[in-house]
């Protein structure tokens, strides 16, 4: 060939050569190089197709750092190759049918690694590699009969000039948040505090107490469990109570009469300045006081979901790094292990959650108004429903859009120094698809196409918002008629699970979830139940004012099909060997079985009905973890994947390291999650309250 005659001739081949024939005569830098390369491994039938060698060691060969060598080499046997080295990675699509599979993408891949002079390019290799391997070479070829065609050739790059542009942006954005928040920090101990007590003191003087109330620590601790009302607690739900509220009527004289609100500024400034301080903000995530009229349960919802969605992302990438991955549906198949190859629930307790909260605050700002306040225009309605979703886009996205910006730098050089083949491809698509992102809708789209493909829950969770407050604004005016969509809704979502299930032939097993994400995982109708089960909890803890009526018997029963609830949907699987029909109606009614078996957990422990289930729940510790839930979810699978793709090694699948590897993800998950939310989710939630305040302080001083 052609190209074959232009690599003999070129000084990759001289070199390749040279490294040949010194091999040959075992000299030490050769056999250096030899040995850092990959070979078979044992394993290969439980899926070993890592035959890396090691990418550390070859970069020392050429180091020009004395290794001591034994006594026996020679003071003229050269210690390093007279030309620098690079590391390479061949991956060969094998077609073995001994070897166990997962059916997860890039299984059938072999990586070879290879120590070879730096010269050589990947077009010079690959048809070297084409050539050797269509030889069938290898004896474990032979064994597990199978042959090797040349997928691709990459070198491991320290980095590229592609990087800069960004990690310039990067830098940037995280050098203004730590100036921001160094500077706001010393303005508001030495400062603002000061003049603060100051002003307070001066008015209380004064017998102003209008004004002194109006000082209050804007990080009190209603607002503070306001701004809990999902995953995404970003933002405070607070309902226009002018909609809904009569206006009293009489003598006003005795009331004190509110100051105008003068447009300064230079104080709104000052304000949205304070709003990066590291300690307002601090005292805001770890105050531990709550709305007594806020069921405390949600945040042990929260916490222990959230430790579980860590536990599921443990075991879901290691489909990519593990040895022995098949085994990962041997062991899922056990009865305990149902846990976590069950662990999509995880998620559906934050859709529950969610939901709950968004009905359970609009339902409490709404007790005490007249019945005929609900038929308020839909006007107001409407604005009301804008302002509410334009607050909670504003305070979300500054954190979505920085974790978007870091995933796509560090999974894009990651993947050029990882010697794996990744399956999370952001380095791919967050530069062509980043926008699906910002607009909440990636969701949609094909699992292939996602940026940062956990973030599908974030545009699932904002969808369910727009649909459930779509709700509760029908459900003022036409009660019967949400109720009746509620139930519509949730029977199609039931009924589309299941012909899904059964007209794909799919049990939402852990080998078949891994294989049909876009198909039952991704998509909102297959996932919107709890949600609009949790929006209808909400509504029953508001009118039962705490209080459950009902005789032994009753509770009883409803703690043994509450519970039954979420461990048939929890273990309803643990025989596989199931029908389709069986595993049709299992996908069917699992979600809507785990959303009942919540919404009484959440009930017993709003009526005091719980014991110690309500105050392990209710555990005033869950608090400050419960708000670090949406920086720790968009942290977890990019922490775990870095940590997994720098390896040299694979990872072999076995009980122990893998819980040492959780409970590490664990605690550095959310020491990141901390970070980024005093660096930048609290400073832009506190700035959107500070502003959507402001202005609801102006409109109403120009309705008076």
């Amino acid at each position: 060939m052609a190209t074959n005659s232009k690599v003999q001739r070129s000084p990759c081949s001289s070199q390749l050569k040279n490294f040949y024939y010194a091999v040959k005569k075992r000299e030490t830098w050769a056999l250096r190089m030899l040995d850092s390369s990959g070979t078979p491994k044992n394993g290969f039938v439980w899926g070993n197709n890592y035959w890396l060698g090691t990418y550390s060691q070859c970069r020392w060969t050429s180091s020009k750092q004395a290794l001591l060598p034994a006594k026996e080499i020679s003071a003229k046997d050269p210690e390093f190759p007279p030309f620098s080295v690079d590391f390479f990675i061949g991956s060969f699509k094998h077609n073995s049918n001994y070897q166990a599979k997962l059916n997860v993408s890039k299984e059938d891949l072999i990586l070879i690694g290879l120590c070879l002079p730096s010269v050589c390019s990947v077009d010079e290799l690959k048809p070297l590699f084409e050539s050797w391997a269509a030889q069938n070479p290898l004896t474990v070829q032979f064994l597990y009969n199978f042959t090797m065609k040349l997928n691709n050739v990459r070198m491991i790059e320290l980095g590229t000039a592609d990087d800069f542009p960004l990690s310039i942006s990067l830098s940037l954005i995280i050098g203004t948040a730590i100036s921001l928040v160094i500077f706001a920090t010393l303005y508001d101990i030495y400062i603002w505090r000061p003049l603060r007590k100051q002003c307070e003191c001066i008015r209380m003087t004064q017998g102003n107490t209008w004004a002194a109330g109006k000082i209050r620590n804007i990080r009190g601790s209603d607002e503070l469990l306001n701004r809990d009302n999902n995953l995404n607690d970003g933002y405070e739900l607070k309902i226009d109570n002018s909609l809904h509220k009569s206006i009293p009527t009489g003598d006003n004289s005795q009331q004190p009469q509110t100051p105008p609100v003068r447009r300064n500024h230079k104080k709104l400034l000052r304000k949205l300045f304070v709003c990066f301080s590291a300690v307002s903000n601090t005292q805001a995530i770890v105050l531990t006081h709550y709305d007594k009229e806020i069921v405390p349960a949600i945040h042990g919802l929260r916490f222990f979901g959230m430790v579980w969605i860590i536990c599921l992302y443990t075991v879901y990438y290691l489909k990519d790094f593990a040895d022995n991955k098949p085994l990962l549906l041997r062991i899922s198949q056990g009865f305990t292990e149902q846990v976590i190859s069950n662990t999509t629930f995880s998620v559906d307790t934050f859709f529950f959650t969610s939901g709950f909260l968004l009905s359970y605050i609009y339902f409490r700002n709404r007790r005490g108004s007249s019945r005929a306040n609900d038929g308020c225009s839909i006007k107001k309605k409407v604005n009301e429903f804008g302002s509410m979703l334009l607050n909670r886009v504003i305070r979300l996205t500054p954190v979505y859009a920085v974790v978007l910006i870091t995933a796509n730098i560090s999974i894009k050089r990651n993947g050029r120094r990882s010697l794996f083949e990744l399956s999370e491809l952001s380095q791919n698509t967050c530069g062509k698809y980043w926008w699906r992102n910002l607009l909440y809708i990636n969701n949609l789209y094909k699992a292939e196409e996602m940026c940062m493909s956990w973030s599908w829950y974030l545009s699932t969770e904002m969808q369910f918002f727009v649909l459930g407050f779509t709700l509760l604004i029908i459900y003022s005016r036409y009660r019967k008629l949400a109720a009746c969509l509620t139930g519509g809704l949730i029977m199609c979502s039931a009924l589309i699970n299941g012909y899904l299930s059964y007209s794909y032939g799919l049990a939402p097993t852990l080998d078949h979830q891994l294989s049909s994400l876009y198909i039952l995982h991704y998509p909102p109708w297959t996932r919107v139940v709890p949600y609009l089960i949790g929006i209808c909890t909400g509504y029953f803890a508001i009118h039962l004012k705490g209080k459950l009526k009902c005789n032994k018997a009753t509770l009883i029963t409803c703690w043994l099909v509450g519970p039954i609830c979420n461990l048939w949907a929890l273990f309803g699987l643990y025989n596989k060997d199931m029908s389709v029909i069986s595993t049709a109606l299992y996908s069917a009614l699992s979600r809507p079985a785990w959303g009942l078996g919540l919404a009484w957990i959440v009930i017993s422990c709003a009526t005091d009905n719980a014991g110690i289930l309500k105050g392990l729940l209710s555990f005033k510790g869950w608090i400050p973890l419960s708000r670090l839930s949406l920086t720790a979810y968009l942290l977890s699978p990019l922490i775990i994947n870095l940590t997994y793709s720098s390896s040299e090694t694979p990872i072999h699948l076995d009980f122990f390291p893998v819980v040492v590897y959780f409970s590490g993800f664990v605690s550095i998950t959310y020491f990141c999650a901390f970070i980024l939310s005093l660096m930048v989710e609290l400073p832009f939630n506190q700035m959107g309250k500070c502003l959507f305040r402001r202005r609801q302080e102006i409109n109403q001083l120009n309705q008076q």
